[in-house]
């Protein structure tokens, strides 16, 4: 098997699980938020026996606060799935990208406009979901408490590691675009010379 043929397969595998991926990930968010109603139970430490609550997919006491609020009503879960779609929508947009790349390579197409263009919107895709991320989860919590009892309802914004590393790795990708697109410039360039 040659080189190009690993090429071609791999990029065969790595498009099918990114098209894997991109349906699986909307509808993980649809069976957390409308099947499950956004939580999974618990019996929280120190909560009265025979008391459950509901684990959210936040951080800390928070989660244990939201708690109050559930079970929620269909329309409150259908509003925190389409709060949550917003940054899986970057997430999906990436996905397609990195399949529009894969599937360039496995047509044997390496250093092409096209191939740069897909990495390029790739790398944007992961800095919207950096900036999405939290600003969906804060959206998420302030919908999820507004009509709660005086004094219940919560403003939090997370800003930690996991956001910083994102905005690192697009930046390092949109670099990464960048050099294939100036080293495919070169080689179109040499190529006209000889």
């Amino acid at each position: 098997m040659t080189p190009t043929d690993r090429l071609r397969r791999l990029s065969t595998v790595m498009r099918h699980l990114c098209t894997l991926a991109m349906i699986a990930i909307p509808a993980l968010l649809a069976t957390f938020w409308l099947v499950f109603g956004g939580c999974w139970p618990f019996q929280g430490a120190g909560a009265d026996p025979g008391m459950v609550g509901c684990t959210a997919h936040v951080d800390g006491g928070l989660a244990r606060h939201l708690a109050l609020f559930w079970p929620l009503p269909a329309w409150k879960q259908l509003g925190a799935f389409g709060i949550s779609m917003l940054p899986a929508a970057a997430v999906l947009f990436g996905l397609w990208q990195l399949r529009r790349l894969f599937t360039l390579y496995g047509d044997g197409r390496i250093f092409t406009a096209a191939n740069t263009r897909a990495f390029r919107r790739f790398a944007s895709a992961v800095f919207v979901y950096a900036l999405l991320r939290p600003l969906s989860q804060t959206a998420l919590i302030a919908f999820l408490t507004f009509d709660g009892p005086p004094g219940s309802g919560r403003l939090a914004i997370q800003l930690g590691s996991p956001e910083l590393t994102t905005f690192f790795l697009g930046g390092l990708f949109l670099l990464i675009a960048w050099v294939m697109d100036r080293g495919r410039e070169i080689a179109e360039d040499q190529a006209q010379f000889v």
